[in-house]
């Protein structure tokens, strides 16, 4: 929730048709390279999620802030995110690419999975419309 407050415009909310929350997205513009939207979480109710409302409010997302690149990172058993963001580099008619950013020995002594950077783009201002 502090993602959502502190980089309230580039995060948002789903709602259903009476007002309750089915999703949420939150990230924020990179301080580096302020053309890139880093995707911190993507969550959807699950009796939602055939509707492709993680996709749906991507692309809101992207509406609004209108990056060059997205970027997100994601374990490699997390089928659902990956087929997020593979069907939003489709979407946009551009390639992603992926690359380990944080070896499982990272987080030792817990167990955790590879970090693995998911990169897309570049987006075309004009898809973005």
């Amino acid at each position: 929730m502090i993602i959502c407050c502190h980089h309230a415009k580039t995060s948002l909310i789903a709602t259903n048709e009476n007002g309750k929350i089915v999703g949420f997205v939150s990230g924020y513009l990179l301080p580096e390279r302020t053309d890139t939207l880093f995707v911190w979480e993507v969550s959807a109710h699950k009796e939602y999620r055939s509707y492709r409302i993680g996709p749906n409010m991507l692309q809101e997302l992207c509406r609004r802030v209108r990056p060059t690149f997205i970027e997100a990172t994601i374990n490699p058993t997390n089928a659902p995110s990956k087929r997020c963001f593979k069907q939003l580099a489709e979407i946009y008619k551009t390639k992603y690419t992926t690359s380990l950013l944080f070896p499982a020995s990272s987080f030792k002594p817990q167990v955790h999975e590879d970090e693995l950077l998911y990169h897309i783009g570049s987006i075309p201002d004009d898809i973005l419309m």
